[in-house]
């Protein structure tokens, strides 16, 4: 599709979506005068306040606020991102999706819906027939688990358990419904090695892992024998349908809860057995990780769903330390995170036999806030009763401190810290304020850097005649395309947004700040319209800059890096340019000398080029 008919398509598909016919699936709406009206999904109400005038196809609550375009609807009904809805319309009203627009990188998008289309129905088929697999008698070990685990045949059927009855069994069964062995490979639900392809679940239990669209995506199984060289649990490999760090198990019931009314908060837990065991226990707003650590992409789905999430790993040290890993990219991404602190060495399940519903409710209500849980963890790595031990958990301390933005939350913590470290709260509080001017004596070049990026913002795309300044935009570019389209080597621990320059320094906060992977025309055109009706096409030039590319994931992944690399070293010869220049004309010695360390820090930096720290 050419770039000029992008807005086209996205009118043509509202057109075809018509907005009353759509919110009619979901909810029961009453003409009142000039418009309609129901009880807002969105947030729970006794009075409908949500309305929708058919003439421009809008809607609006006037309790929540929330407003926007049959597109937005779907969005949050669905929990889904921008493109993720257009394509979920563009099927219900039976369009071809443009090329430049779905990301397939220039292939029959036909072909490749077909294709996905047939892997889908062969993992329906796959997940049907392990389930009835229970139904046999070589399925005894597995029905015996489940029954030890309190497991009915109503939980059974909800998660869609099942048993793989051998190596070769499955390949059999999906072969008489006339799949392909390449079918069966490209799915993951067959391995191949010396030749022999077998099914890497043979003997397992079988959870079938669904999508939040409600297919059946890959499996994870569980081993029946405990022979020390089996892995306890395995999971499908990741394949075209399947990528475990864009999932999260139940996430599909969580969606359906949606559709009925808010979410107060999502419980995550690491396992399947721990999510289906809350489940049944009546916390059915739980979920879990596709392993112990959070990903950048986990937490961005949780978002859409709540702004509030308690985070249960298991209470022995591994899980701990998991905790602390998911804690910070759940916060980063602006969820209000708790910490459900599970006795040493119980799971959830253990909780739920051991104490009961209504115990593990004790415990969730006890949960500890983000930086109240870093603070009592950080006093179990450090031995107190010495002054060396003191100490390590001190600056460690300070620094989870340094973190809080509100500033009255911060003092609140100071007494605490001071009982655990057994040091004068006065004394915490001066190294405290050490640090933070310390931090604002080190952002202060950093600010003056983003300040002189700024200026840029008229004038950049016309430097690109110069050779080094059009490299290092094109490096900016194709990291920009790579966070835009999720890639899975596309994700920083930091704000990154100091090493773009001009406009493209708001085009990575605009992704920062919609976390939702994509930009539609409308937020384009708001963004841009002082900059005139050329620069509108920016954020879509930036979509599509990797389109025509062809390379494997892992030479993509190559030249990220490189990119990366590029503007970094772009960014650090700047910054050391710059405090040459403030070196230069300053008069004070002390001065002189603090210019002089940081210009060492940075020209270590450029030497060693660790991409580690961002």
């Amino acid at each position: 599709m050419e770039k000029e008919s992008f807005d086209d398509f996205i009118k043509e598909l509202k057109q075809r979506n018509d907005l009353v016919s759509v919110a009619s699936r979901y909810v029961q709406l009453e003409r009142k005068g000039r418009y309609y009206w129901c009880r807002c999904p969105f947030h729970g109400e006794k009075t409908a306040s949500l309305s929708i005038n058919d003439i421009d196809g809008m809607f609006y609550c006037f309790g929540c606020h929330v407003g926007g375009t049959v597109i937005h609807f779907v969005q949050q009904m669905e929990s889904l991102t921008f493109i993720e809805a257009v394509k979920l319309l563009a099927e219900w009203a039976n369009m071809e999706i443009p090329e430049s627009f779905s990301g397939n990188n220039g292939k029959n998008i036909e072909n490749a819906k077909k294709r996905r289309d047939r892997l889908l129905s062969l993992m329906k088929d796959t997940a049907k027939h392990y389930h009835s697999n229970l139904s046999k008698p070589t399925a005894k070990l597995a029905v015996q688990y489940m029954n030890n685990r309190k497991l009915d045949d109503g939980l059974s059927t909800k998660f869609g358990l099942g048993y793989s009855d051998g190596y070769n069994e499955l390949s059999d069964y999906l072969k008489t419904l006339g799949y392909t062995e390449q079918e069966m490979l490209s799915a993951g639900v067959l391995k191949k090695k010396d030749n022999r392809v077998y099914d890497p679940l043979a003997n397992r239990l079988i959870f079938p892992i669904i999508d939040i669209y409600g297919n059946v995506i890959a499996f994870g199984g569980r081993t029946l024998d405990p022979h020390p060289d089996f892995a306890k649990y395995l999971n499908t490999a990741d394949t075209e349908l399947f990528n475990k760090r864009n999932t999260l198990y139940g996430i599909n019931y969580l969606k359906k809860q949606k559709q009925h009314g808010p979410i107060p908060y999502i419980i995550v837990v690491e396992g399947y057995m721990d999510t289906i065991s809350l489940h049944k226990a009546g916390f059915t707003t739980t979920i879990a990780s596709m392993g112990t650590a959070l990903t950048q992409e986990q937490a961005k789905m949780i978002k859409r769903f709540v702004d509030k999430v308690y985070i249960c790993y298991d209470g022995d040290a591994p899980g701990q330390s998991a905790t602390i890993r998911g804690l910070d990219i759940l916060k980063d991404n602006g969820l209000d995170v708790m910490v459900v602190q599970l006795p040493d060495g119980y799971d959830p399940d253990d909780v739920i036999k051991n104490f009961g519903n209504e115990g593990y409710q004790k415990i969730l209500d006890k949960s500890l806030p983000l930086t109240e849980f870093k603070i009592k963890f950080l006093k179990t790595k450090f031995d107190l009763k010495n002054v060396d031990g003191r100490a390590k958990y001190l600056s460690e301390v300070i620094d989870v401190l340094v973190q809080v933005k509100n500033d009255v939350e911060r003092e609140a913590y100071v007494p605490m810290v001071g009982e655990i470290a057994s040091i004068n709260v006065d004394f915490i509080k001066q190294e405290i304020i050490k640090k933070l001017d310390g931090k604002s004596v080190e952002n202060e070049i950093e600010n003056k850097l983003k300040k002189v990026v700024k200026t840029t913002i008229k004038t950049d795309e016309n430097d690109e005649n110069n050779g080094k300044q059009k490299a290092i935009i094109k490096a900016e570019k194709y990291i920009l395309y790579s966070l835009i389209h999720s890639k899975p080597f596309a994700h920083f621990k930091t704000d990154i947004s100091y090493l773009f320059s001009g406009k493209r320094v708001y085009i990575y906060n605009l992704i920062m700040l919609k976390k939702n992977d994509y930009m539609d025309s409308e937020l384009i055109e708001n963004v841009f319209n002082e900059y005139g009706d050329e620069d509108k096409s920016i954020i879509a030039d930036i979509i599509n800059y990797g389109a025509e590319s062809s390379e494997s994931e892992e030479n993509e992944k190559k030249y990220f890096i490189d990119c990366v690399l590029k503007v970094y070293v772009n960014y650090l010869n700047e910054k050391l340019k710059l405090l040459s220049d403030e070196y230069t004309a300053e008069i004070d010695n002390i001065k002189r000398k603090e210019i002089s360390e940081k210009m060492k820090d940075i020209s270590l930096k450029l030497k060693n080029k660790n991409l580690e720290e961002l």
